[in-house]
């Protein structure tokens, strides 16, 4: 009797012994495999043609190079160093952040500006920001570099940043190399550079600090940043081995490694350059390094903002769900024609004219324009327009627009002709069916009255013959995106100048939202959500404190009701309904 009763139990103890052997086993064949291909990847590489192989220079300082056998790139930090230095003492942490040249917009200075103003002083004394200028283009390379020199020279002064570049032209050919994943060619040759200059910039930065994170020259940090990374990799130190930890969900962007990995990461990556992306060749590592689960940090700390992308004529709105955004993108993305944008309204901050009309996520910011002021566009040559699009103001500065403002556009800058007025959150010729004529050589707004509300010009897009509309599908799903803005912010106005009709909608509000935690009680989901709309009605009107504490109190019982498990709560319900 006895023994029939523990036989299952022996039966499933023989099975986790027999699953654990298994295992145990695949690990060491993966083992076996990682050293095999370490050994014999000069082989492979030297008998397909794709690498080359440099004999190493016996004049360099041994303790500035590092080599690889099969594709062997020769890392001198001191002749690869074009700005900053080094410091003496370790750092905490290296950010990585390679940059080349994007056909019209450069996102770095956003990058790196978002970097430094949300960490604090002392932070930056355990961070090194190190820059890699990976294109080609000895003249952008100048100009980026004279650029940063003297827009971040306390800060390359510190050792807070360095900027560096390969000099040597040691690609393969990239011409011969085989197509994988259906990619053209031309993906092909942009990817597997990207792997080469991804091992190059590791083999720089090891052992610099004492960890590693990946970034993109088009990212925007969330704040503190810095503290929230550390409090999680000290947390993960705690709890159990890790080889990558993760601050984003998207692609090679914000992967963190502990520098002592990165010259196995680098060799990885020059041994299967050409087969596949960075971020497959990375996950593929991850799992040969026992690490089958990805440890993420959520919310995630950086948010991908580029549209334009390294490679030509690829236009990705890739975004992090789970990370903050406080840049609002703009509805088309064509390239205008070259053109002088100036003006004559007094500027806020960094926020320049030609923001507005190029491909960047900035806008022009101008305080309380006055009557005469004006916006003009100068363009380079005479172009044959088809379609002039403008838009005003943000989502959270709905009011930032022009009240009294003439389109007027002209053949020579000087005859002028009207074409329509800019009063709204938008002006588009195609809506207001505007006849355009042809060869137009400067556009202006022109002002007509004093107003005392700043002006925001989110974007400015100038369409010609044979352009392909480039949409933000975010706008192009609404086609009556800036109504509904138009609709939202009359009824901010309403709501701040009469607060009998505020009362009303705080009325409605708190119905609304006891109507849907009553859904939430019935249906017993966990997927349903309490009201949580008119933020700023709790804001603005002292009135809403006791709606704040409702809606507190409904965000309370959620998280208590999700704390039931679902198979007990469905017997509370099939009680409640026995006793009804």
């Amino acid at each position: 009797m006895r023994s029939s009763k523990w036989q299952p139990f022996k039966k499933c103890r023989q099975g986790i012994i027999t699953v654990a052997v298994i295992f145990f086993v695949l690990q060491i064949l993966n083992s076996l495999l990682y050293v095999y291909l370490l050994e014999t990847s000069s082989k492979v590489v030297l008998c397909k043609g794709y690498g080359h192989v440099y004999e190493e220079d016996n004049d360099v300082n041994n303790t500035n190079l590092e080599s690889v056998n099969y594709f062997q790139l020769q890392v001198n930090r001191k002749t690869a160093l074009i700005l900053g230095h080094f410091r003496q003492n370790k750092s905490y942490l290296t950010i990585g952040i390679p940059t080349v040249w994007r056909h019209g917009v450069s996102y770095l200075d956003g990058t790196l500006s978002s970097l430094i103003k949300n960490t604090h002083e002392n932070e930056r004394e355990e961070i090194v920001l190190a820059i890699y200028l990976a294109d080609q283009n000895q003249t952008w390379i100048r100009k980026t570099a004279y650029r940063l020199k003297h827009k971040y020279s306390n800060h390359l002064k510190s050792g807070f940043m360095q900027v560096f570049h390969y000099r040597e032209n040691l690609f393969p050919d990239f011409k011969s190399l085989p197509r994988t994943f259906n990619d053209t060619q031309d993906r092909v040759e942009w990817r597997s550079k990207q792997n080469i200059d991804y091992a190059f910039m590791f083999m720089y930065c090891k052992n610099i600090s004492y960890y590693y994170m990946q970034l993109e020259d088009d990212v925007e940090a969330t704040p503190d940043y810095f503290a929230n990374m550390k409090f999680f990799v000290s947390n993960a130190n705690l709890q159990k081995e890790w080889f990558c930890l993760e601050f984003s969900n998207l692609g090679f962007l914000g992967k963190l490694v502990r520098s002592s990995d990165l010259q196995e990461i680098a060799n990885f990556l020059l041994m299967f350059y050409w087969d596949q992306p960075a971020d497959n060749l990375f996950n593929y590592l991850k799992q040969i390094k026992t690490q089958f689960t990805d440890i993420k940090r959520r919310p995630s700390l950086f948010q991908h903002k580029g549209v334009i992308s390294s490679l030509a004529g690829k236009h990705q709105f890739l975004q992090d769900s789970s990370a903050r955004r406080s840049f609002s993108r703009k509805r088309f993305y064509n390239l205008n024609p070259q053109a002088d944008v100036s003006t004559n309204i007094e500027t806020f901050e960094d926020h320049t004219p030609e923001k507005a009309y190029d491909l960047s996520d900035d806008y022009f910011w101008g305080m309380s324009p006055k009557m005469g002021d004006q916006y003009l566009i100068n363009f380079i040559n005479q172009e044959n327009i088809t379609r002039l699009y403008i838009g005003f103001g943000l989502p959270q500065r709905p009011n930032d627009i022009f009240y009294n403002c003439d389109v007027k556009i002209s053949q020579n800058c000087r005859d002028w002709s009207i074409i329509g007025k800019a009063n709204g959150n938008s002006f588009d010729t195609d809506d207001q069916k505007i006849h355009l004529p042809t060869n137009v050589k400067c556009i202006i707004l022109n002002i007509t009255a004093n107003q005392s509300n700043w002006v925001v010009i989110r974007e400015i897009s100038v369409f010609r013959k044979g352009d392909i509309v480039i949409e933000n599908p975010s706008h192009s799903s609404n086609k009556n995106f800036d109504k509904v803005q138009f609709v939202a912010q009359e009824l901010r106005n309403r709501m701040q100048h009469n607060p009998i009709y505020a009362q009303q909608m705080q009325k409605m509000h708190f119905n609304a939202m006891q109507f849907q935690e009553e859904i939430f009680r019935k249906t017993g989901g966990r997927k349903n959500k309490p009201f949580q709309g008119m933020p700023a009605v709790q804001q603005r009107f002292p009135a809403a404190n006791n709606f704040r504490q409702a809606n507190q109190f409904a965000d309370q019982f959620r998280r208590n009701f999700n704390r039931i498990p679902r198979n007990r709560m469905m017997n509370i319900q099939s009680k409640k309904k026995k006793y009804h």
